[in-house]
């Protein structure tokens, strides 16, 4: 939990509480012409996934952590692991089967969320700056097992998660960025976009 405090210079308002806070960073120079996104936590029972990635060169490279009962810690990556995952952004679906080839250790994902609520077009980074290229539902859920060989060694359904499509893994026929200006804006327009808009 943390503590935070904004100011709008513009009209003087101060909103200040406390809540969980996410911060993210991009190590690479821009996102993928495809890719999904996952983060989920149950504060209750101690359990978290998180998972990213998609196909590059017509393979499925994904990242993907899991934290459960009683200490458990696995992550799965393209180094040391196989990873399958059936994309669905019309239904607002995300599949993932991830088996780690050296420890047999297995992973089964199913995240969803209604496609109503994948409405809202953000902006992610391009080679040419940001712009408008996914659909993020903060209303998934995530059900999780993890395997090994033929036991079920944990599960988790968590009724909190994020799930975003982007770029070719949106929903052609009801893609939110279709209705948004195409052009990126670069790091120093960006600050822009947080200012209040009058009325």
């Amino acid at each position: 939990v943390t503590q935070y405090r904004w100011s709008d210079e513009a009209t003087g308002q101060v909103h200040e509480g406390s809540g969980r806070a996410h911060q993210e960073k991009n190590w690479g120079v821009a996102f993928p012409s495809s890719w999904t996104w996952v983060q989920a936590l149950d504060i209750d029972a101690g359990t978290s996934f998180t998972a990213s990635g998609g196909p590059i060169d017509g393979i499925h490279l994904y990242l993907l952590g899991y934290r459960g009962q009683d200490g458990l810690a696995v992550d799965f990556r393209p180094d040391n692991s196989i990873t399958s995952a059936l994309t669905d952004g019309c239904s607002g679906s995300l599949q993932l089967h991830s088996r780690q080839l050296l420890t047999g250790l297995a992973l089964l994902a199913n995240i969803t969320t209604d496609s109503s609520t994948l409405d809202k077009c953000l902006l992610g980074p391009s080679r040419a700056g940001f712009g408008p290229m996914c659909a993020e539902s903060y209303v998934a859920t995530a059900t999780v097992q993890v395997w090994r060989g033929s036991s079920l060694i944990d599960e988790a359904a968590i009724t909190r998660a994020a799930l975003e499509f982007g770029g070719e893994s949106i929903c052609r026929s009801r893609n939110p960025c279709n209705h948004v200006s195409p052009q990126p804006l670069s790091p120093t327009t960006l600050p822009q976009l947080l200012l209040p808009t009058s009325s």
